[in-house]
């Protein structure tokens, strides 16, 4: 890694145990990938604890909680990202949660996930007034959702069943989607600026 390189930015990765192999993995989508690079920012993927501390030099600029799987107290991930969140809220850092990374947010602060429908596989229209920050349409692909705001969240966006599709919080610059922008078949402008915004702490 090329520590002359800047705007560096911790990112979480999914879990997954291959039970024929006995192996634990970590990994992430090429597209999330494409998509952080696009909002000019250079991705420390983070798959062990003490990776916050060692690279801290770096300077990274805040942490984007990355989708993929549900909650699991008991896992690793489940551990680093409560880890990076403290990190982020001691260093008044901005924090992006992307669906499970939304999620990972409404857990830590009291919200209840519960089982949602038609939410797998489908765009669908979302309801917001912050029109110059999100699109009209945005795809999903999640099967647990939020019908009330965690604590010390505003709801920006809720999708036509009145479940929570965007939140921010009212005192740090942290904000989630339920929806992935990496999975657009082209990367929607509004949601790259609104990312730039939130990394500059232009929010």
């Amino acid at each position: 890694m090329n520590s002359k390189r800047k705007n560096f930015v911790f990112v979480s990765c999914r879990e997954d145990y291959l039970k024929k192999r006995r192996e634990k993995r970590f990994s992430i989508d090429k597209k999330l990938l494409k998509w952080i690079k696009a909002i000019n920012l250079n991705p420390i993927l983070v798959t062990d604890i003490d990776q916050i501390y060692y690279f801290r030099y770096l300077k990274p600029l805040g942490v984007i909680l990355s989708g993929g799987n549900n909650i699991d107290e008991l896992s690793d991930r489940f551990k680093i990202e409560k880890k990076l969140i403290l990190w982020a809220k001691k260093n008044k850092k901005p924090i992006l949660g992307i669906c499970h990374g939304l999620q990972m947010l409404a857990y830590l602060n009291k919200a209840k996930l519960k089982k949602i429908k038609n939410h797998v596989r489908i765009r669908h229209p979302i309801i917001s007034k912050e029109k110059n920050f999100y699109p009209k349409v945005v795809n999903s692909f999640h099967n647990l959702g939020l019908f009330k705001a965690p604590s010390n969240f505003t709801v920006t966006a809720y999708a036509p069943d009145d479940s929570i599709e965007a939140i921010r919080h009212k005192k740090y610059n942290w904000e989630g989607w339920m929806w992935h922008p990496e999975r657009d078949k082209k990367f929607n402008i509004k949601l790259i600026l609104r990312a730039k915004k939130i990394f500059r702490n232009k929010v």
